[in-house]
């Protein structure tokens, strides 16, 4: 008779905590993926002259440590280092934070604009721009 209370008791017991184990299970929760955050768009120098080349550098990182990818753009007749024949003025998907550009201008203009979009591959983004002085 004790060995039947003994065995009903720890049935019990073990059914007890397979169903207070079973409220505790918690559903995985997918992860969440951030967009990049820029620290920094700089050139170098900050103003040119038509026909100067100059840089730009683009510092940016990602909280959740992703690789990442940039695009520059810029407006033509300014071109990037790197562009491809009628596309001069864009370069896609590289993981050079820093392109060359080629200030090639009409004179009504007093700045160029260029464009860096900074993408983590899956799905998180950021844009950003700058201007560069033109001199006349």
């Amino acid at each position: 008779m004790k060995n039947k209370n003994c065995t009903i008791g720890m049935a019990l017991a073990l059914s007890l905590l397979m169903v207070l184990g079973e409220g505790c299970k918690q559903e995985p929760v997918a992860p969440t993926n951030h967009n990049p955050t820029f620290t920094s768009i700089v050139a170098f120098p900050n103003k040119v002259h038509s026909l100067d080349s100059f840089a730009v550098v683009c510092s940016a990182y990602d909280i959740d440590g992703n690789s990442l990818v940039y695009d520059w753009f810029c407006n033509p007749p300014t071109s990037i280092r790197g562009g491809h024949g009628s596309e001069n003025w864009m370069v896609y998907n590289t993981k050079e934070n820093i392109a060359i550009f080629y200030a090639r201008t009409d004179s009504l203009q007093d700045s160029i604009r260029i464009d860096v979009d900074v993408r983590d591959g899956i799905g998180g983004s950021m844009s950003g721009h700058i201007f560069v002085g033109l001199s006349k």
